[in-house]
C-alpha cells in the first residue's frame, strides 16, 4: 500500500477500529495526487519535507474517501458513519453522508493546496513538479484564486485552465501575424491580456457543467457530493455573473486594442495588420475579433 494502515489512521484521525480496507488508497493517489505530484518525488518528500508529504498524504487519504462514499455507503451499518439518537446508533441519512463527504472534500483540497503552495517555493521541485508544468502560464491557481475565490480547489483550476487554453489559443489566431511573445514583453499590455482571460474564463465557466458556482466561490462537481442548494447560485445569479465578467473581458479587450492604436510605433505588426482592415467588431453578446 502506499500508506500502511497506521499512517491512515493517524493522519485522519479516525477511530482505530476503522477499517482502512473500505477505500480504494491508490485509486484515491493515482487520480489526485500523482498526476500532479509524481509517485517518486512523493516518496522522496518523506524524506526531505516531511510536511509536504504529510499535507500530500491526507490530501490523498481524503479523496480516496470521497471517491469511495458509495462503497462505504453500502457499509455503514458496520463501520463508522453513524447517527446517534436516544444512545442508539442508527443508519446516517444520505444527507449526513454528503455532508460528511464536503467536509473530507474540503480538508483535502486545503492539504493538496497547501503542499502544493509549499512546493512553489522550493526552486528545484518548481521544475520537476507536474503541477507547475500543467498550469495556465500567465495564471497560477493562487493568482486565479485571488481574483475570483476557487475554495482550494485544484480540479476547478484544471477545469479553468481548460477554458483559458482555449482563449488564449483563439486570441494568438486572432492577432495574427502579430507574435504575442511581443505583446507579453510589454507590461501593461500583459496585464490586459491577463484581465481579458480570467474574465472570458469565468463568463464561460458558467455554461460548464463540472464547475458549480457557489455564494463562496467556484467548487468541483463530484457525482458522489450533490452539492446542497443553499449554496448553489440561482440561475438569475448565475445569469448576472455570466454577464457581468462577459462585461468585464469585453473592456479588457477595448483595453488591449486601444493600446495597441496608440503604440502602434512599438508594435508595428499590429499597424500593418490595422492598413489591412482588421477591426473589432461589436455583437450583443460582447466583442468579436
Amino acid at each position: 500500500m502506499i500508506l500502511s494502515k497506521d499512517e491512515i489512521l493517524n493522519l485522519t484521525r479516525l477511530p482505530k477500529n476503522f477499517d482502512s480496507n473500505l477505500i480504494d488508497l491508490d485509486y484515491g493517489f493515482q487520480s489526485k495526487i500523482f498526476p500532479l505530484v509524481s509517485q517518486n518525488i512523493f516518496d522522496e518528500l518523506k524524506t526531505e519535507k516531511l510536511s509536504i508529504y504529510q499535507n500530500l498524504a491526507k490530501a490523498g487519504v481524503l479523496y480516496a474517501f470521497v471517491l469511495d462514499i458509495p462503497k462505504i455507503k453500502v457499509h455503514i451499518s458496520n463501520y463508522g458513519i453513524n447517527q446517534f439518537e436516544q444512545n442508539k446508533t442508527a443508519k446516517a441519512p444520505w444527507w449526513d453522508v454528503r455532508d460528511l463527504g464536503l467536509s473530507w472534500l474540503k480538508k483535502a483540497d486545503f492539504f493538496l493546496a497547501t503542499a502544493l503552495k509549499q512546493l512553489g517555493t522550493e526552486a528545484n521541485y518548481k521544475t520537476t513538479v507536474d503541477f507547475f508544468n500543467k498550469s495556465f502560464p500567465l495564471i497560477s491557481f493562487e493568482e486565479f484564486d485571488t481574483y475570483y475565490g476557487l475554495n482550494n480547489s485544484i480540479d476547478s483550476y484544471f477545469t479553468l485552465v481548460q477554458l483559458m487554453n482555449s482563449i488564449w489559443e483563439d486570441f494568438q489566431r486572432n492577432f495574427a501575424p502579430c507574435s504575442v511573445d511581443d505583446f507579453l514583453a510589454d507590461e501593461t499590455l500583459k496585464q490586459y491580456i491577463r484581465g481579458y482571460i480570467i474574465n472570458r474564463a469565468l463568463s464561460d465557466a458558467a455554461d460548464y457543467g463540472s464547475l458549480v458556482f457557489l455564494t463562496t466561490g467556484i467548487a468541483y462537481q463530484y457525482e458522489e457530493l450533490p452539492w446542497q442548494k443553499s449554496v448553489v447560485l440561482s440561475v438569475r445569479a448565475l445569469n448576472s455573473i455570466r454577464a457581468k465578467y462577459r462585461n468585464e473581458a469585453d473592456y479588457f479587450l477595448k483595453r488591449i486594442f486601444v493600446y495597441l492604436q496608440n503604440n502602434q510605433v512599438l508594435f508595428p505588426c499590429y499597424a500593418q495588420r490595422e492598413n489591412n482592415g482588421a477591426k473589432i467588431i461589436k455583437k450583443k453578446g460582447g466583442l468579436f475579433l
